[in-house]
């Protein structure tokens, strides 16, 4: 069953640019139902046809530090996740800007006095590592982010892209994707003008490359 992935703005009111997990399946989209939560901010996975009823996402919530710039664009960052047990929760998506943690990580997370849950700290690594990438303007892609696309996704490699506030990727790098080859890739299209990109969540063999 084919899924997508959406996002909507930080107020959790208006969809960003929505993008398909693979090109493969961007031909299915104009003629397919979807059923999307956008109760809040952040990113949802459905199957076509199911009911959003069946299995209830839960919202965790990681404080962003901003550094002097003002990256990243925001304060905080909401993230689907699945209860586990006990405060214990597995992440849903990738994270656009929370740093240390990718989907499959099992968290602890606890209610604030609203009831909103906020990351407390990681319990278990699912082993998958996020990397985001912005396409240069000025550079070969002209701010396109189907050229970052072009080059991941063959290796395996999921992605998911937004245009506001930042024109960007944010590459979903599971444990069987080739990781000399994506780190390579990455450093070069660095240097010849593609993109910028910074790792948000790596892995021992990722740094050890």
């Amino acid at each position: 069953m084919t899924s997508w992935r959406f996002t909507t703005d930080r107020a959790g009111l208006l969809p960003y640019t929505l993008m398909p997990r693979t090109a493969h399946d961007a031909a299915a989209l104009p003629d397919r139902p979807l059923i999307v939560s956008w109760d809040l901010p952040g990113v949802v996975v459905l199957p076509f046809g199911q009911d959003a009823s069946v299995s209830t996402p839960v919202k965790v919530r990681f404080a962003l530090e901003r550094d002097q710039y003002g990256w990243p664009p925001a304060e905080s960052e909401g993230i689907w996740a699945e209860a586990v047990e006990g405060g214990l929760y597995r992440l849903d998506n990738t994270p656009w800007f929370a740093s240390g943690v990718a989907a499959d990580d099992v968290i602890e997370a606890q209610a604030d006095a609203n009831g909103v849950l906020w990351f407390v700290q990681v319990r278990q690594r699912g082993g998958r590592i996020v990397v985001r990438v912005i396409p240069r303007d000025d550079g070969p892609l002209g701010g396109d982010r189907q050229g970052i696309l072009d080059v991941f996704e063959p290796l395996g490699v999921e992605a998911e892209g937004m245009a506001s506030p930042v024109n960007m990727v944010a590459l979903d790098i599971g444990p069987d994707v080739p990781l000399s080859v994506v780190k390579s890739l990455l450093a070069a299209g660095e240097s010849d003008g593609r993109w910028f990109y910074e790792e948000g969540c790596t892995s021992d063999e990722w740094r050890q490359l």
